[in-house]
């Protein structure tokens, strides 16, 4: 998608950047329909969730940049590094965190109409 967007309009980083806050705001979109229709009991439950999420995806991105794109592991890396404006690792973060902000966000029905 980001290369149908946003390719050849703006620097590589900055669609990269885009490309994250598209995805963050897929995944709260995610979140808060999942927490819509089977709300998350605890706190614990939430960040194991969060932590699941965050193990796929980046299993998900060993498999398919080594495996399948034949990356290096530094040219995998870079797209981790703050330092240099990228911004995956708040993603991650989001991804870890978001099934806990949407279950304080988003009280079950029950609760709701009291």
């Amino acid at each position: 998608m980001r290369r149908a967007a946003v390719a050849g309009r703006v620097p590589k980083l900055r669609a990269h950047q885009l490309s994250a806050g598209a995805h963050a705001l897929g995944i709260a979109q995610r979140f808060h329909v999942l927490q819509r229709r089977h709300p998350i009991p605890r706190m614990q439950t939430a960040l194991a969730i969060g932590a699941t999420w965050v193990a796929l995806t980046v299993g998900f991105e060993v498999v398919m940049g080594r495996l399948v794109s034949r990356k290096a592991w530094q040219e995998m890396l870079a797209d981790y590094d703050v330092r240099t404006g990228h911004v995956r690792p708040l993603v991650m973060i989001w991804m870890l965190i978001g099934p806990e902000v949407m279950r304080r966000l988003e009280p079950p029905d029950d609760e709701s109409e009291t």
